[in-house]
């Protein structure tokens, strides 16, 4: 009997060690899982849908972005530099993306088969039918060029060409409005072809200059770019295309022109601590340069 009666209450003592421990753990992840928001809380974007001065720049219904790299290239970064862009885009924007790493041989069939598929090109025909609502396409391309706007995802070599410019042409004879944002080399390098609707390129560099990836002495024009569109989704504030280039990125290059100092993104005494671009950023329009024509970005509305 006694020894029954030890029994019961070893497992009376047993049960409410684990009761006391189940509530412990209990009370720790529910202190983690409140860490984790708090973190979260903190360092994601502020939401500013809301905001009159966001809501009063929605000029386009839907945006739908095209982020174009390749499955092989020689620039280190290019691959995390274009998920940034999509993860800023698709989160903080709230457009819709993409992704595109084009297959080194015979890049051009076959982009212009996803581009096809996914509503951006006709299938046939030469336009796609007109949406009923007010629509932005939004193409980033990183990896090199030459003068003739032919992309490849290797400086040197014998490797895929991309004709570009036949399909920014083909793009631009669409219904939606088009921005076309190159950061590459030669990427100021004009093109002119008539046009359906508003066309605007927003490029990394002049058509007779190099364009820089991201390493010792600064950082590339994606990886800027996509700095620049944090800060103003996280501000709500609308990006203007024209004052981005004007108020923001030109006066970057500016600094790297004149600053005295070395530049670099590990900074040390000896080194300037402002952000520099190492080449000249531009933007226009398409066919012809009109000053007044415009496009500005703002976070989609919730629903």
């Amino acid at each position: 009997m006694l020894q029954m009666l030890s029994f019961i209450l070893k497992e009376v003592f047993k049960s409410q060690e684990r009761i006391r421990t189940k509530t412990l753990i209990d009370k720790l992840e529910d202190y983690t899982n409140q860490q984790i928001a708090r973190e979260l809380k903190e360092t994601s974007p502020v939401d500013n849908t809301e905001s009159p001065r966001s809501e009063a720049t929605h000029e386009y219904e839907s945006v739908r972005v095209v982020l174009l790299g390749w499955q092989q290239s020689d620039i280190k970064d290019l691959s995390r530099e274009l998920y940034y862009l999509e993860y800023t885009f698709e989160h903080l924007y709230r457009y819709e993306t993409y992704r595109y790493d084009m297959h080194n041989d015979n890049p051009n069939v076959n982009l212009v088969n996803f581009l096809g598929t996914n509503g951006f090109l006709p299938k046939s025909g030469y336009t796609v039918p007109k949406p009923e609502e007010k629509q932005l396409v939004i193409v980033v391309y990183g990896g090199h060029s030459d003068h003739n706007n032919e992309f490849a995802p290797y400086r040197h070599g014998n490797s895929a060409l991309l004709r570009w410019k036949p399909v920014q042409m083909r793009l631009m004879q669409q219904h939606y409005d088009l921005l076309v944002i190159v950061d590459t080399c030669h990427a100021g390098q004009p093109i002119r072809s008539s046009a359906s609707s508003k066309n605007m390129v927003l490029a990394a560099c002049a058509a007779e200059e190099s364009a820089f990836e991201t390493g010792e002495f600064g950082y590339s024009f994606s990886k800027i770019l996509n700095d620049e569109l944090r800060a103003h989704a996280e501000q709500g504030l609308p990006v203007s295309i024209r004052a981005l280039v004007h108020d923001r990125l030109l006066p970057m290059w500016q600094h790297g022109q004149d600053c005295a100092l070395q530049h670099s993104i590990r900074p040390n005494a000896h080194t300037c601590l402002e952000t520099i671009l190492q080449s000249t950023p531009s933007c226009s329009a398409i066919p012809a340069d009109d000053l007044s024509i415009d496009i500005v970005l703002a976070p989609l509305p919730k629903f």
